[in-house]
């Protein structure tokens, strides 16, 4: 079975990893053979070369040379903007995967793409981009249904076209795939036609690679590299007001009030663009920290490796979000994953996790409460896990995980 992995609608990081949870799932299962294909949106060459006949197919396997003999390179680099194309291939050139190419920009290229491929199903997908001419089965996905619940946070025509999106792709699709029991019950509460049988809940699966795991535990200069001062807690958002960092950093300045915990700063990693495309949210917020006379690291979005490190040494991961389409969101199931500490707000969708003794909840938006979660947390031991213990507490999550989205899968070929 030839599954092609859709890459265009997930272009920030956490939505990359979540494609790689899904790639690691299909190979992890054994009830099925598969042929992944990641498909990527290359919009970096004009689309008047294209209808000039110049194939830019032919340019790819150079450029990805150049990604993969520079990977090591752009370890030692950050960057506050995400580059999507060169994520994709960060995270998945050393997986058993193929890649192909299409041009958003260009009629007819993604069907070619597709039939190139002789693709059997694309996931996950928004139906907007298909057409009856694909002849290819669809397993749709919604990422959650955050414009429902603070429609404050957006203009009407993103509502309207979110709304209109949403309904075609759970009309137009057999199967859809969710993050979690509450966007499922989301569905059920904002589209009651959809028939329960065709929504797919995908398992909370923490899952890191242990050599990548090793390699993380084993950098210690990544301290050095970012000038990063220890204690510190990390918090690894993009910069959406949903995600309420403005909460973590008035914790900060509660636990500074006692004077042990003084010395505690706190590391900020994630795109700092915010829904607009703009930069206003990453300079309202430092102008925050500066107002509350607190240290907060803004690193912007920075290699997959080094992140990960930073967290194996960071005190625990903060996760204040307001909203969430899966528990936790991608910093908490990356970190559980590694057994790092967690404090996480109790919206009903994160406490999917379930109980951890990693994890610890607050009140959601109650700095307070937060605050007394991270002092009872600083004053645990930190330590760091053995490989085997990655591998026995991860593997049989990836399982589950692949199966789930083989019967999503099934479901959408009938």
């Amino acid at each position: 079975m030839n599954i092609v992995i859709f890459t265009k609608d997930f272009k920030w990081a956490g939505g990359v990893d979540f494609l790689h949870s899904i790639v690691l799932g299909l190979k992890s299962q054994q009830k099925k053979p598969v042929k992944i294909y990641i498909l990527v949106d290359d919009h970096s060459i004009k689309a008047n070369l294209l209808v000039r006949g110049i194939n830019f197919i032919k340019f790819l396997p150079r450029r990805i040379k150049r990604i993969k003999a520079n990977l090591q390179t752009e370890q030692t680099q950050h960057q506050s903007s995400f580059d999507y194309f060169n994520y994709v291939h960060e995270v998945f050139t050393n997986e058993d995967v193929s890649f192909a190419y299409f041009n958003y920009y260009v009629k007819g290229s993604l069907n070619k793409a597709l039939k190139n491929i002789n693709a059997d199903v694309v996931l996950p997908v928004l139906v907007n981009d298909f057409d009856s001419k694909s002849n290819v089965h669809l397993v749709g996905y919604l990422f959650d249904f955050v414009f429902k619940y603070f429609p404050h946070l957006y203009t009407t025509d993103f509502i309207n076209d979110m709304e209109k999106t949403f309904s075609n792709t759970l009309t137009h699709t057999q199967s859809i795939i969710v993050n979690s029991a509450s966007t499922a019950r989301d569905i059920t509460k904002f589209f009651p036609h959809v028939q329960h049988d065709k929504v797919f809940v995908l398992p909370f699966a923490p899952y890191v690679n242990v050599d990548f795991y090793e390699q993380a535990v084993a950098n210690d200069a990544v301290l050095e590299k970012y000038n990063i001062a220890e204690p510190y807690f990390m918090i690894s958002n993009q910069f959406w007001l949903h995600k309420d960092h403005e909460t973590a950093f008035n914790a900060l300045k509660q636990l500074h009030q006692k004077s042990e915990f003084r010395n505690i700063r706190l590391v900020s990693t994630g795109n700092m663009t915010d829904l607009s495309g703009t930069n206003k949210r990453e300079l309202f917020l430092r102008n925050y920290v500066d107002e509350l006379g607190i240290q907060v690291d803004f690193l912007g979005h920075i290699p997959k490796l080094d992140q990960l490190a930073l967290m194996l040494r960071s005190i625990a991961v903060l996760q204040p979000t307001q909203f969430e389409g899966g528990p936790g969101g991608g910093s908490v199931y990356i970190a559980l994953a590694c057994g790092i500490n967690c404090i996480v707000s109790d919206i009903d969708v994160n406490k999917e996790i379930g109980t951890n003794p990693l994890v610890q909840y607050f009140k959601c938006g109650d700095p307070v409460d937060m605050s007394a979660k991270m002092e009872n947390v600083s004053k645990q031991k930190r330590t760091f896990l053995a490989k085997q213990e990655i591998a026995l507490q991860n593997t049989p999550n990836l399982v589950k995980l692949g199966e789930t989205v083989l019967e999503s899968i099934q479901k959408s070929i009938g």
